[in-house]
């Protein structure tokens, strides 16, 4: 499937997609990487204090090390194992793209999702470049659009990655975007 035929099952009649954004794949992977981190970092913890406790008990020491070394290896492995599974499979169904009517997002991990929002119920955008975009170079983030009925809020949800509303995350030259994005609601008011 062509990366401009990725919205032709949703799309309405006289409807025309005018772009199709793919996100950064270098980005991408990264956050990945940064969620499998704080995996890591929160099973470690326990296992660094069970290694602690077996040093207090001489006759089980060998024991619970061996059960602590094995324990810590499979939360090592088995979380980025399946984090890289999951980038994966979300990065090759994840599609952003505009209309002329509307904001879609194609994205999924199994089967295939759509979001959309019409430009009329559209109720305020955003556009940040976090942290990680700065480190990475400064030329990648996040947009979000929201509606009333899908606010952008500011923490992590149920969305995928969080941050409310409908958002284009991992974009190349966010603030370029939107500008373009505008230029196509504003358009899509004058015709009507």
């Amino acid at each position: 499937m062509e990366n401009n035929e990725v919205f032709n099952d949703i799309l309405d009649d006289g409807e025309k997609v005018v772009a199709v954004i793919k996100p950064n794949k270098k980005k991408f992977w990264a956050f990945f990487n940064w969620m499998y981190f704080w995996i890591v970092t929160s099973w470690l913890v326990p296992t660094i204090i069970i290694m602690d406790v077996a040093f207090w008990f001489e006759s089980y020491r060998g024991l619970l090390i061996g059960l602590t070394t094995g324990i810590g290896f499979a939360c090592l492995i088995i979380p980025y194992i399946i984090s890289i599974l999951l980038a994966k499979a979300s990065y090759v169904k994840r599609f952003y793209g505009y209309s002329n009517k509307r904001i879609l997002i194609r994205c999924g991990i199994i089967g295939v999702n759509y979001k959309v929002l019409d430009y009329k119920l559209l109720g305020a955008t955003t556009a940040d470049v976090g942290v990680l975009d700065r480190i990475m170079g400064g030329k990648t983030g996040w947009l979000r659009f929201g509606s009333a009925s899908a606010p952008i809020v500011n923490s992590l949800g149920a969305n995928g990655f969080g941050l409310g509303g409908f958002t284009f995350s991992h974009i190349d030259k966010p603030y370029e975007l939107l500008k373009e994005i505008k230029r196509v609601i504003i358009a899509s008011e004058k015709t009507k």
